[in-house]
């Protein structure tokens, strides 16, 4: 059984309170590290300045008097309680003063390594000790008279109370640290919690409307700036998928009814013919025309909405090199042939137009074409004419279909490219077609990378009529539909 993530809250607490151990716990480092340096430092040069003053009194008594003699009182006086000292007789401690007893052969042995260089003895008992090369010095053993010769001085500084103030320094840090740790914890504690209700809330919204208990709207938006942002994002996606449904639900519904219609009145000559309602050869050759008109009708609605279903599941192109000239000529052509009593432009027309190229899928541009001008036949007077131009920029082409009829109403123009939408009246169903040849042109459109955006003009302007211009990039972003 996979083990459930932690939340953001439990990431985030532990994250902070990491971050918060690794920060005391670097700086206590950093501040214990910073101390210890301090005192070996002042230890180094206390030393230094002992040994220092020793060796100029020794060197100056012994210009006067010759050979220097000296006892415990005397050495007492002169290391002030301050340094602890212990004078070598033949490479051993001769006599400690101020020091442990038992540690002046350890602080000979490693000041010996180094004379005249303080350097730090480690142990039960540290010190910091510094070796110094005498000449000329005699010690008096209290309650004795005969001289011992000194070979060496050690002079050492006991680093225990250092050690200790060090360690108190830690203990206290860490007690600091812990108390700022539980306090701090538990601030961030209440101000997540108060930070994250906004996105709990939310999350509890989008559950509801997951569920279908609420629409989008019941999205709260309240809260920082960065929660009001997602909730925004996820109202609008909610948003766009309440419209897609709908868009889905009203396209189902619309192709129900294309379909319905054709098929009803299939049915309905057939059933005629069955039950003997159509008698004669003449009668029977009506019916049957009629039919198949219907059926026409019913496999243009069916191709159509299977192209749409190409297009959008993103079926690659067809891409050559097509000249747009040269196409939108072989359009109007056949349109004349179908609608002779119209005038049909092309703009430039040949011959002499330069070509004009674009890399593009020439069927799917052909259909586009031809339902822009049949579209233009379709919804106006007989007799209308019909303009295609052609304009073409450094990095795309612009073509634009144009008809003089009575025009669109600006109210109606935005649902123009909406699949199974008709305008009232003139593009009515009475008039023909499927609703679809607008949003096929919109889709192939989109498919090249292109845009496709209507105009129009009503009457009483001087010149009606609806315009539709496509922009193709010469070279498609985009190469599936």
């Amino acid at each position: 059984m996979r083990s459930r993530p932690a939340g953001i809250r439990t990431r985030l607490l532990v994250a902070l309170v990491l971050a918060m151990m690794l920060g005391l716990g670097g700086s206590t480092a950093v501040t214990a590290w910073a101390l210890n340096a301090y005192l070996k430092q002042r230890v180094s040069d206390r030393l230094t300045t002992v040994g220092r003053q020793l060796q100029d009194g020794l060197a100056a008594s012994t210009a006067r008097r010759g050979a220097l003699q000296v006892d415990e009182r005397q050495l007492d006086a002169l290391l002030n309680g301050n340094t602890g000292l212990v004078l070598v007789v033949d490479g051993k401690p001769g006599f400690t003063v101020g020091l442990p007893t038992g540690s002046g052969q350890r602080l000979i042995d490693e000041a010996g390594k180094a004379p005249g260089r303080v350097v730090l003895v480690s142990g039960h008992d540290p010190a910091a000790a510094v070796a110094i090369p005498v000449q000329g010095l005699s010690f008096v053993l209290t309650g004795t008279s005969t001289p011992v010769a000194v070979d060496s001085l050690v002079l050492a500084i006991s680093r225990t109370d250092d050690r200790q103030t060090v360690a108190r320094l830690i203990r206290i840090a860490a007690l600091v640290g812990l108390a700022a740790l539980v306090l701090v914890a538990g601030s961030a504690v209440v101000i997540v919690r108060r930070g994250l209700r906004p996105l709990i809330d939310l999350a509890a919204a989008v559950q509801a409307v997951g569920r279908g208990e609420r629409g989008p709207d019941a999205v709260p938006l309240a809260g920082s700036s960065e929660t009001a942002q997602v909730a925004v994002a996820v109202q609008e996606a909610f948003s766009a998928r309440a419209r897609a449904e709908d868009r889905l639900r009203s396209f189902v519904a619309d192709a129900s009814h294309e379909l319905r219609t054709p098929l009803t009145k299939i049915s309905g000559w057939a059933d005629l013919y069955l039950q003997g309602g159509v008698r004669g050869e003449q009668a029977t050759l009506a019916a049957m025309e009629r039919i198949e008109a219907e059926s026409g009708r019913m496999g243009l609605l069916v191709e159509e909405l299977s192209l749409l279903a190409r297009l959008d599941a993103q079926v690659p192109l067809d891409l050559a090199d097509v000249d747009l000239v040269e196409l939108a000529e072989e359009v109007l052509e056949d349109a004349r042939v179908v609608a002779a009593e119209r005038t049909f432009t092309l703009l430039p027309g040949r011959p002499g137009a330069a070509p004009i190229v674009v890399r593009a899928d020439a069927e799917r541009l052909r259909r586009v074409l031809r339902n822009l001008v049949g579209n233009a036949v379709q919804h106006t007077p007989a007799g209308t004419p019909v303009e295609v131009s052609l304009t073409s920029e450094p990095d795309a082409v612009v073509l634009a279909v144009r008809d003089h009829g009575a025009g669109v109403p600006a109210d109606q123009l935005p649902r123009l490219f909406e699949r199974f939408w008709r305008a009232e009246a003139s593009r009515s169903r009475a008039k023909g077609g499927s609703g679809l040849g607008l949003a096929i042109v919109e889709a192939v459109v989109v498919a090249h990378g292109g845009t496709v955006a209507a105009r129009s003009r009503t009457e009483p302007d001087p010149a009606p009529g609806t315009t539709v211009t496509i922009r193709l990039p010469r070279r498609p972003q985009k190469t599936d539909a």
